[in-house]
């Protein structure tokens, strides 16, 4: 058997995605993060859904979520979470749970580029910024 060429059209059913030109950006301090999930009809979000984001992080500001749990897929870099205190090493294939109300925070000398997922959908509303001492900045 040999190989079955590519169709010359590629059908509706399947949609190209690319994060850094077609994401929501939104930029914070020392951390870029791409929305996905409000993209052109790719993903429809809903209160109950899951978003999608693609994080450029070298260091996030500490905080929380009352309503998102988010899911870390760590792509490439490597790097150091705080999670409500304790800090826990990152590295590339790494997956992390951060269940709501938990303070976190990353750092990433050379950067880090991280998926998430949050459930439900991330709201700048629920992005609640918190002031830690044992986490300065260098």
């Amino acid at each position: 058997m040999g190989l079955v060429p590519m169709p010359k059209t590629i059908t509706n059913n399947v949609k190209h995605l690319n994060a850094l030109r077609d994401g929501k950006r939104v930029a914070l301090r020392a951390e870029t993060v791409y929305e996905l999930g409000e993209m052109a009809g790719l993903i429809k979000p809903t209160r109950e859904g899951v978003g999608v984001a693609f994080a450029r992080i070298k260091e996030s500001q500490p905080h929380y979520h009352d309503k998102t749990t988010e899911y870390y897929f760590v792509a490439k870099g490597r790097g150091v979470v705080l999670l409500d205190g304790e800090e826990v090493g990152l590295q590339p294939n790494d997956v992390l749970v951060i269940p709501t109300r938990t303070t976190h925070a990353v750092r990433s000398e050379g950067g880090i580029c991280v998926f998430v997922l949050s459930s439900p959908p991330w709201k700048k509303q629920d992005h609640i910024h918190r002031e830690l001492k044992n986490w300065k900045r260098e």
